[in-house]
């Protein structure tokens, strides 16, 4: 009876180390990433492609929503850069930096539309998300 107890203790506490490294590991990924320049940014996330999942995303999104509504448009910018570069290595379909770009634009910060858009049309994007980058530049000038 007390092995299994023990047994049973023993895989919580397994649980509970193994669900703090899991959001550790994020936080060191990221501080590694930012140390580092952009180019570099995806060797960084293949060498810990284990915890971009799902959870990773929604975090990812929702730093990107907190630093617009803060009007922290840069670290929103640098966000939606890890979410699609995330997204690449990890084979899933978001578009991080098209979302922001829109938003920009429906908010009428021309600046910051212009910015994202050139950054997606500057790092080999796929036909997909260049036609839909240059169709947010169009909406763009035409406000303009």
């Amino acid at each position: 009876m007390k092995f299994r107890c023990w047994c049973v203790c023993a895989i919580i506490f397994a649980n509970f180390v193994t669900a703090g490294f899991a959001n550790t590991s994020t936080v060191d990924m990221l501080r590694e990433m930012f140390t580092q320049p952009e180019s570099d940014w995806k060797r960084v996330m293949n060498d810990n492609r284990h915890i971009l999942d799902e959870s990773f995303f929604g975090k990812v999104h929702q730093r990107i929503q907190w630093a617009v509504e803060n009007e922290k448009l840069n670290d929103a910018m640098r966000f939606a850069v890890v979410g699609d570069y995330a997204s690449e290595i990890a084979e899933h379909p978001h578009q991080f930096r098209l979302e922001l770009a829109q938003r920009f634009l429906e908010s009428r910060n021309a600046v910051m539309t212009e910015q994202v858009v050139d950054h997606i049309l500057l790092h080999n994007p796929t036909p997909v998300e260049k036609m839909k980058a240059e169709a947010v530049k169009a909406r763009l000038l035409e406000m303009q």
